[in-house]
């Protein structure tokens, strides 16, 4: 989602001095940190 906002943006959504940036960089870490859809979705199958 976060990605989309920055496409939206161009340029300026990358930026520190907007929001857009600011979640832009916490979703990737945050995805780095604990795995991105695909991961879930393959966790959540291996489940069921």
């Amino acid at each position: 989602m976060t990605e989309r906002g920055v496409q939206i943006h161009g340029g300026v959504g990358t930026t520190r001095e907007f929001n857009m940036g600011v979640f832009y960089r916490k979703a990737a870490a945050a995805e780095y940190i604990m795995g991105d859809t695909n991961y879930h979705y393959e966790m959540l199958a291996a489940g069921l």
